[in-house]
Formats: structure tokens, C-alpha cells, sequence
């Protein structure tokens, strides 16, 4: 068996939906795309501006200058706070996107049972103290260093849509997406909840490295040795992330986050050459070689956590009935510039023109996400407040923990994974003309133009169930059932101007290579391939969920 002292694995991660892994900041739109130079004149402008800064001729009044200052400070916050933010992603000293190596170890370690000593070589452990016995710590051999984009050629960029993407940024490598936080009980944008979100497009490729390295153990003869079995598991490990449904970054259960690996080489130091190394005596670094042989994947089922649970895969496709908009900001123009002829709408629909393709229409993930999980928590509501007669308050407390259960919160990630609904379009202007209410006239002013999209069929290919996450018992089940008959009956409406008629859309679910788009088709076949009962005590387990005292979590 060969004996490796130190590895080194080089490879790529691959972009297969929007990242995002945010460094906690905020930065403000504006200053976003503009030049150094622009930026120093508004620090210059700033820093003359301040009325505190005037010289000083004899004795002052301490309290004055304090009193304007802290005038200055709040009139600075408030023009801040009405300026446009996002939230930003993690930037080297480029200034250019990368993804931390905490996150990619961090992904690696959730694949694996803790308790295995794998895990504990490779990535530490920290036991605890048994009475008073000191706790056995210890760091562990695996070392994942932070992926560095790669630089990718101007027409590829251009092939894959990344300069027509909203608010991109080249130097940056990343692009805005808006969303905007929909009250579940009226169906309207809540007020002072538009969101912000800086992120890495789909197709951008990081290079990834990691390091293995044996040491000595103090109070043992010799080094952890490092072996060939070993590289092959830590291999057949990388490939966790071509597991279906895998993400990384925040917004996983939106859509955000999938990846794909590629091992690009391995290179390795024996023994061997570690010790014609010291004989030379030498002050450069041992030499790496690459290993030319192919490493066998190693089975590491036996190491993982819940191997054997495979996610529920289906596409979920959208047909609209009309014209709908969900709204992009970014894409909006500036109507200053606006010349004879032209039109620039005060609204504008989310599209993209990736893969060189025609714009596209889409839905959002997070947008086609908080759509479901608001019918859901509307149909939950209902039962509640109706067949168990809970007030209106208690009865939308009710919903909510149920959905908090299966479709995640801050502090625990949902079971249901949604891609973006994509599908070919043509732009639909449309003018509205505001009406006073009182006198039936115009209201001066009130007239604005949106550009909504016309579309046949978006799909939401990719979309999964992870069945690690969902709750105990088949309520979850009948509670999705139960959504996706409204959305096959047409009663969804998704993105803006719902009281106008836009948005209307239609459901249809393609499972198993079969499409289904009537409710009676969709349960004829789950009668005839889980069971005759399937749906009806489905349904009956969320309504004895709701009914019970542990419904609130």
C-alpha cells in the first residue's frame, strides 16, 4: 500500500444556478459600477461639504459644532437609507467574487457522520470533558483553501449572457437581483421589504484546492500516515457535490447554490522524496509529483449520512394566462435619457439572455418559492380557522409554524429546492392612467407604463424534495397535494399587478417522465401506483396535524 506524506488536489466548481455567500456587508447601488475617480470626487465633495470643518475665528460654542454634527450625521443617514443597498458577496483583494474555503470544508464535513473516524482524522473533533478528565481536541489533516474565480474569455462572457445581466458588474463578476417580501394575508408587497442580493451568474467556474498533510502525534513513534485508501475516499468525498440537489451559500432552498466538481490532477509527496529532500539540503520546497494513475473512487456509503435517501426530482411548469410582470429594477432606464420615440417603462419584467439564446422570461426561484409557500400557508389558515374554529390570529400562527417545519426559517433550512421558471417571451407594454377616486378624473401624475412579458410555457427544471429535511409523518405531503391542485385549477398568482389581472398562472408537474396537468389524472395516479387511499390519508394527516396541540412548534 503506498504511503503519501503530503496531497495535493486541484480541481474546478462549476456555477450550475446563481451563488451567493454573502460577507455580511451592505453597499449602496449607486457607487456600484462607478469609477475610482468618481468615488474620490464624492469622498472630496463629502469631506468639503461638512459645515463643521469652516475655520475658527476666537472662542466657539462646544455644543453648537456638537449639535450640528450630529445634525450633519443624521441628515447623511437618512440620504443613505433612502439610497438603494444590496447585500454583497464574499471579495478578495481584487475586489473580485471567491468562495471561502471555511464554506467549501464546511460542505464536505455535512456529507459524513461525525463520529467515524474519518472524520475525526480529517476534519478534528472536540470531545467533552469527562469529569475530570481533560477533553481530547484535535485539529484535523484536511486543508481547504479559498476557490479563486476564473478568468473566462470575452466571448464566452458574451455567450452566456453575463453583460446582459441586471446590474452586472465585470470587475466584480457578479450581478443584483431584487426581490420584495409578499404580506401572505393580503398578497401585496410589504412596505419597506425590498431585498437586495449580490450575486456570482450561473456558469462561472472557481478553482478549487486542498491540501492533506501528515504530521507527528506527540507521545506516538511516527507520523499519521496518509494512504492510498485514504485518497481514494477523500476523492469519492469531492464527488458529494455531483450529488443531485448539493448547494452551497445561502438561498439553497431558492434555487441558489448548485454546483458541479471536476477533478482536474492529484500530486503527491512520498516518503521517498521527502527524503532525498532533507539528503540534498536543500532551502527549496520538496517537489510535488503528479499522479498519472488513475485513483479508484473509493465506497464510502458506510462514512456518510443518509446514503441511502435519494431527493424526489420533478419539473414544475407555468402557464400563464395572461400577460405578468415580476419586476426587476435593475433593468428599468433612466427617463431623462428617454428620446422621441422611445419608451421607457417605470416597470420593467425579470429576464436574461444567457447561453446566447433570446430574452427569456423568468420567475425567480425565491419568487416561485414564497408564491407556493403562501398558498400553502393560506390553505393551512383556512382549515384551521374553519373546521377547528380557531380565531383569525391563532389560526395564521398555526399555518406558519407548520410551514416554518417543511419550507425552512432562519434557523433551519426547508426540504423543497425550486429553480428559476424560464421560457421565451416578447415584451408587453402596457399604459395606466391613476384616477382620482373622488372626482372620477385623472389624478395628475399618476400615469405610468410597465413592460410585462407574453409567454406560452416557463419551466422550473431541476426542482427537489429533500427528503433528509421534510418533517415526521405525511401531513407535508397532503399539504403539497393540496397546492398543487389550486395551482393545476389556475388559482395562482404570481409577481406584480395581480389586482389588474396579471400574473394568473397555471400549474402543470412532470414526475417520472409523465406530465400532469388535471387534478383528477394526478390522482388517479397516485391511487394506482402508491395506493388507493394515498391522497385521502394524506390529507387527513394534515388535518389531524393541524388539529393538534403540538401543531405549534
Amino acid at each position: 500500500m503506498k504511503i503519501y506524506k503530503r496531497i495535493l488536489v486541484t480541481g474546478t466548481l462549476t456555477c450550475l444556478s446563481d451563488l451567493h455567500i454573502g460577507d455580511g456587508d451592505l453597499a449602496l447601488q449607486r457607487e456600484r459600477n462607478a469609477s475610482p475617480s468618481e468615488t474620490e470626487k464624492v469622498s472630496a465633495k463629502r469631506a468639503t461639504a461638512d459645515p463643521n470643518r469652516a475655520k475658527v475665528i476666537g472662542r466657539i460654542s462646544l455644543d453648537g459644532v456638537k449639535q450640528t454634527e450630529e445634525e450633519q450625521k443624521d441628515k447623511e443617514k437618512k440620504e443613505n437609507e433612502m439610497e438603494g443597498r444590496y447585500n454583497t458577496v464574499c471579495r478578495d483583494y481584487e475586489n473580485r467574487a471567491y468562495i471561502p474555503g471555511s464554506t467549501l470544508r464546511g460542505s464536505l464535513a455535512s456529507f459524513l457522520n461525525q463520529q467515524t473516524s474519518f472524520y475525526r482524522k480529517f476534519f478534528g473533533y472536540a470531545d467533552e470533558e469527562q469529569g475530570k478528565i481533560p477533553a481530547a481536541r484535535e485539529a484535523g489533516l484536511l486543508r481547504v483553501y479559498d476557490a479563486c474565480l476564473q478568468d473566462i474569455p470575452e466571448t464566452l462572457a458574451k455567450e452566456l449572457g453575463f453583460p446582459d445581466l441586471p446590474g452586472f458588474s465585470e470587475d466584480r463578476h457578479t450581478f443584483l437581483r431584487h426581490s420584495v417580501s409578499i404580506c401572505p394575508i393580503t398578497g401585496t408587497a410589504e412596505k419597506g421589504k425590498l431585498f437586495c442580493y449580490e450575486l456570482v451568474p450561473k456558469g462561472s467556474v472557481f478553482t478549487v484546492q486542498f491540501q492533506i498533510e501528515s504530521r507527528n502525534k506527540a507521545g506516538k513513534d511516527g507520523a499519521e500516515k496518509l494512504t492510498e485508501k485514504e485518497l481514494a475516499q477523500l476523492l469519492a468525498l469531492t464527488e458529494q457535490w455531483n450529488t443531485e440537489g448539493v448547494a452551497i451559500g445561502s438561498g439553497v432552498t431558492k434555487g441558489y447554490g448548485r454546483i458541479q466538481w471536476e477533478l482536474e490532477r492529484v500530486e503527491v509527496l512520498t516518503s521517498e522524496e521527502e527524503l532525498r529532500w532533507l539528503v540534498r539540503d536543500s532551502l527549496e520546497p520538496p517537489p510535488m509529483n503528479l499522479l498519472t494513475d488513475a485513483v479508484q473512487f473509493a465506497d464510502i456509503s458506510a462514512l456518510l449520512i443518509n446514503a441511502d435517501t435519494a431527493p424526489v426530482s420533478f419539473r414544475l411548469d407555468i402557464l400563464p394566462d395572461g400577460p405578468f410582470l415580476v419586476n426587476e429594477p435593475e433593468y428599468v432606464q433612466d427617463k431623462s435619457k428617454e428620446k422621441e420615440g422611445e419608451v421607457f417603462p417605470d416597470l420593467e419584467y425579470s429576464r436574461n439572455h444567457r447561453n446566447g439564446e433570446e430574452a427569456h422570461a423568468l420567475i425567480p426561484a425565491r419568487t416561485l418559492a414564497g408564491a407556493i409557500r403562501g398558498r400553502a400557508r393560506r390553505i393551512l389558515a383556512t382549515i384551521a380557522h374553519q373546521q377547528y374554529s380557531l380565531s383569525e390570529g391563532a389560526a395564521a400562527d398555526r399555518a406558519e409554524s407548520l410551514v416554518k417545519e417543511f419550507f425552512g426559517s432562519e434557523e433551519r433550512r426547508g426540504a423543497l429546492r425550486l429553480t428559476e421558471a424560464r421560457g421565451k417571451a416578447s415584451g408587453h407594454i402596457q399604459h395606466f392612467i391613476g384616477v382620482d377616486r373622488f372626482t372620477g378624473g385623472v389624478n395628475k401624475g399618476a400615469n405610468y407604463k410597465v413592460r410585462a412579458a407574453v409567454c406560452e410555457k416557463l419551466s422550473a427544471k431541476g426542482c427537489l424534495i429533500d427528503l433528509r429535511m421534510v418533517p415526521d409523518g405525511d401531513w407535508w405531503k397532503g399539504m403539497l397535494l393540496l397546492v398543487l391542485l389550486d395551482g393545476m385549477d389556475g388559482d395562482m398568482q404570481i409577481g406584480w399587478g395581480k389586482v389588474k389581472g396579471y400574473g394568473r398562472m397555471t400549474f402543470q408537474l412532470e414526475y417520472n417522465g409523465k406530465t400532469f396537468g388535471d387534478r383528477q389524472i394526478l390522482l388517479d395516479e397516485i391511487q394506482e401506483v402508491i395506493g388507493t387511499e394515498a391522497a385521502q390519508q394524506w390529507v387527513e394527516a394534515l388535518y389531524n396535524r393541524i388539529a393538534a396541540r403540538g401543531g405549534q412548534a
